[in-house]
Parts: C-alpha cells; sequence; structure tokens
C-alpha cells in the first residue's frame, strides 16, 4: 500500500514536498488556489478553496491517507483541521494554534507567564477605542502600533489621533478586535524552536529577520535586524524558549522578538504556530544564509509529531 501524507501548505507546498519525497512518501496536496507552490510536485492534488471541507475531507479519505502535515497558518486550514469530520493526525494542536492567531489572546497568556509583551489597548469597536483615547494617550504615547487580533490586515504604526482612527476601522473586519499597542524602536529577530513535549524546547538560534521591514509595513520605513552580541541573542532565546514551553505549543514555531536597545530589553511580538517555509516565502533565505534548513527541520518535527519517527 502506498504510503500517502495529506499536505495543506498554501504558499510552502514546493520545498515540503520535496522533503516528503526525499523521505519516501507519496503526496496528496491540497492547493487552496490554482497554480499554488507545489502543485506541479505532488503525486496527487485537488485545487479547491480550504473552505470546502466535505470535498477534501472525502479527498483524502479515497487515498486511504491517515496523517496530513497542516504547513500553513491560514484560518482556513486551522477552521478545517477543527472541522468534526477531519478525523487525520496531524502535527499541530489545534488549540494552541488558535491561541497562537488571536494575538490578544496570545499577549494576555504571556503576560501572565511574566514575558515582556509590549503595553496594548484592546476594543470591540471605533467608539469605544474614542470613548477611552485619553485614557490610551495618558498610558501610551505616539506613535503606536494598530493592528487587528487576527491577521485580516497587517500592523500600522500611526503619529496621530486621526490615523489611529483610519487604521483602527480597517481592523474590524471579520468581527476582529482593535489592538492599539506601544510603539518598541528596536532591532527585530526571529527564534525557531522545537518543541516535542517530551523532552526541553530547543532553539535553533536568532534569525536576523525582521517582518516590518520584509512586508514594508505602513510607517515601519527605519525597522531593522542587525547583529547583536551572544550575550542578547542567549537571552533573547531564552525569551522564546520561555514562551514555548509555557504555552505549550509543539512542533516547530517562531517566536518574533524585538530588542530596545536603550533598555537592553527584548519583547515578544507574535508567534507563528506554523513556519512558512517555501522556497519563495519572505523568510525561507534568511534561514538559508544563517545555515538552517528550516523545511526540512520542519518535515522532521511534523512526521515526529505525527508519530512517523
Amino acid at each position: 500500500m502506498e504510503n500517502i501524507i495529506g499536505l495543506i501548505a498554501g504558499s510552502s507546498g514546493d520545498s515540503l514536498i520535496d522533503r516528503l519525497h526525499f523521505k519516501g512518501y507519496k503526496v496528496a496536496l491540497i492547493a487552496g488556489k490554482k497554480g499554488e507552490p507545489g502543485s506541479d510536485k505532488a503525486d496527487y492534488l485537488l485545487e479547491t478553496d480550504l473552505s470546502n471541507s466535505n470535498k477534501i475531507i472525502n479527498f483524502f479519505n479515497r487515498l486511504n491517507v491517515k496523517k496530513v502535515l497542516i504547513g500553513t497558518g491560514h484560518i482556513k486550514a486551522l477552521e478545517l483541521v477543527g472541522n468534526r469530520d477531519f478525523n487525520f493526525i496531524t502535527n499541530i494542536n489545534l488549540n494552541r494554534s488558535m491561541l497562537a492567531k488571536d494575538k490578544l489572546k496570545f499577549k494576555k497568556e504571556i503576560l501572565a507567564h511574566n514575558i515582556y509583551t509590549p503595553k496594548f489597548f484592546s476594543f470591540d469597536n471605533i467608539q469605544s477605542l474614542i470613548n477611552k483615547t485619553e485614557d490610551v494617550l495618558y498610558e501610551l504615547k505616539f506613535p503606536l502600533v494598530v493592528k487587528p487580533n487576527k491577521d485580516i490586515v497587517l500592523p500600522v504604526k500611526v503619529n496621530n489621533i486621526e490615523n489611529m482612527y483610519d487604521s483602527a476601522k480597517l481592523c474590524l473586519q471579520s468581527n476582529n478586535k482593535i489592538i492599539v499597542e506601544e510603539y518598541i524602536e528596536g532591532n527585530d529577530c526571529t527564534v525557531p524552536i522545537y518543541y516535542n513535549l517530551k523532552d526541553s524546547p530547543k532553539s535553533l538560534g536568532v534569525v536576523y529577520y525582521s517582518k516590518a521591514k520584509e512586508y514594508k509595513l505602513n510607517g515601519f520605513s527605519e525597522a531593522k535586524s542587525e547583529k547583536m552580541s551572544p550575550e542578547i541573542e542567549q537571552r533573547i532565546q531564552d525569551m522564546a524558549l520561555k514562551v514555548v514551553k509555557s504555552l505549550n505549543i509543539p512542533g516547530l514555531s517562531r517566536v518574533d522578538i524585538i530588542l530596545d536597545e536603550k533598555e537592553l530589553k527584548p519583547y515578544v511580538l507574535e508567534l507563528n504556530s506554523i513556519i512558512v517555509t517555501g522556497y519563495n516565502g519572505s523568510s525561507y533565505n534568511f534561514f538559508k544564509n544563517q545555515n538552517i534548513d528550516i523545511s526540512a527541520i520542519m518535515i522532521d518535527t511534523s512526521l515526529e509529531m505525527m508519530g512517523e519517527l
């Protein structure tokens, strides 16, 4: 019988299929849109929107797929895993991935574990923000960062009340909440962490990558990611390890951190419970430049989480 692994990977499909083929597996890929990375490499392919849960589940069942590797953190992929008929073994803990997906819940939980994150306020609507503007500006000074609690629109750095309100309005899509956050001027980096829930979590080192810089986020023209001392790198890795262990995030995740260079104080910005590993992903070359084959590590950790190794 063929050993087929199901794969839902978005932009990571190309690299993950290459690694699965190298391991001797055949791949049944769900492509959320035509021509998605890896579509030309998959042994079996279904092109359909990830919301078509019955079609996807039937596709896997026809191929006798038992295990499905989730290589994208897209909300539709997570909602698919949460479908009551999605009875496949995966490489993720859905509850923990959903926590990481909600920036507001994530920030509250890491604060409960005494982990630094920028100060923030949250609001359900514009009027509540307007009513509390005085309180916000008493605690936090411009510039500020405005973002939704989920990745519907990208964060924006704002310098005045009018821009704050305009940016906040964009957050209110798909029942999102508004987060108004302290702006930290500093040095960006990210730390990939592997945790199999049995041994202590392991850091793959500090990777010099800035999401704000690579995505050209509005207002973040000064964003940077520059080499830090070994002592500071260790402090940053220790913080990332504490996040993953405290929140019990399995598999291969990535913690984005910024260092306030004046106070030499690291702050956790967010956690990606599923790392984008595609050849054309925004962070792939940053891992490669530091001799980290992130897609190979993703496959090894995922196979272990699914009981294949």
